[in-house]
């Protein structure tokens, strides 16, 4: 956040500052900072090891449909039907947008 920005929310939230940002930031902070919170499904290492996981199972199969290679991986692991189903994009809102509805239910019944 460039400093200037955070400067005029300072000044116009006063005290306020740090529970709105907390409030607001938490979420969206949460998202990018899984990646290395070891209890989150999406740890990097978890990632890393699913990963070796599926070349492995891509070198096994010798790629059968096509010669072996790094975007025949690519779409080996990341199949366009998949990720671009309904349901899948679904989910990617969820993931997105559960943490702030989370905060919002939660500070109400702080606040409530």
């Amino acid at each position: 956040m460039p400093s200037d920005l955070k400067q005029l929310l300072r000044d116009w939230f006063g005290p306020l500052y740090k529970p709105v940002r907390d409030y607001v930031y938490g979420p969206a902070g949460g998202i990018i900072t899984g990646f290395m919170e070891p209890g989150n499904n999406l740890y990097w290492l978890y990632l890393v090891s699913a990963a070796v996981i599926a070349l492995l199972i891509y070198l096994a199969q010798g790629g059968r449909q096509e010669r072996l290679s790094p975007s025949g991986f690519i779409r080996f692991c990341l199949p366009k039907s998949v990720f671009t189903h309904k349901s899948a994009i679904i989910d990617y809102k969820f993931y997105v947008v559960n943490p702030f509805i989370y905060k919002i239910i939660t500070g109400g019944a702080v606040f409530g």
